[in-house]
């Protein structure tokens, strides 16, 4: 999570901005398929994962709902519900905020750490690839070594702060929060970030969770 930021509307209200990545720090992709017999039903989706000995399986994903964002002609499938944002009291830890992220489309954004084996020097899952609003089927994806970023100017990387008090806060984030993917290492889906809420717009932070 880099630093997060208050933005102020035109109308007073104040929020709180932040980017949040989804890395894959995995031996292989996570990839997730979907299906639909017409545009007007809605996708059946599968988790392939590929093994290290070259095969692969399909794992049904029932609890995964789709959602289109944007229009025809700039817009793709998100899978819906894919994080959960939090923002807590650090003094009590109460929780005083919550948002689940409308959707992710899961792309190859940036290189994160190439070192890793089977990192791909290119992109192999596209923005593209999330497919149109006419789309019957799509295969997205992020591939190891690479992550998929949702900058703080987006839509839905918001929480409003304007009754908060000042004090110090965490914004915690989790991806996968209802475990619908099958994963390798499932303890390592939450990150936060520590800082300090006032008048100014710019945001102290006072500490982060460890780099994955």
């Amino acid at each position: 999570l880099p630093d997060p930021l208050i933005e102020r509307a035109h109308t007073g209200q104040r929020r709180l901005r932040f980017t949040v990545s989804i890395a894959n720090v995995g031996a292989g992709p996570i990839e997730v398929h979907g299906v639909r017999l017409t545009t007007r039903s809605p996708f059946s989706t599968w988790q392939w994962i590929l093994r290290t000995d070259g095969s692969s399986v399909r794992v049904r994903t029932p609890s995964v709902r789709m959602v289109f964002v944007g229009t025809e002609s700039h817009g793709h499938w998100h899978v819906r519900g894919a994080a959960r944002y939090e923002l807590r009291r650090l003094d009590r830890g109460t929780l005083v905020r919550v948002r689940m992220k409308r959707g992710f489309c899961l792309f190859d954004s940036t290189p994160y750490r190439r070192s890793i084996p089977g990192s791909p020097a290119e992109r192999r899952y596209p923005r593209e690839a999330c497919g149109k609003q006419g789309a019957l089927v799509f295969t997205m994806g992020i591939s190891p070594g690479w992550k998929d970023d949702y900058y703080w100017r987006i839509p839905g990387q918001e929480i409003d702060v304007t009754n908060l008090p000042h004090g110090r806060y965490r914004l915690l984030v989790t991806v996968d929060p209802r475990n619908w993917f099958r994963e390798s290492n499932e303890r390592n889906n939450v990150a936060w970030v520590d800082f300090v809420l006032s008048d100014s717009l710019l945001v102290k932070v006072l500490g982060r969770s460890p780099r994955l």
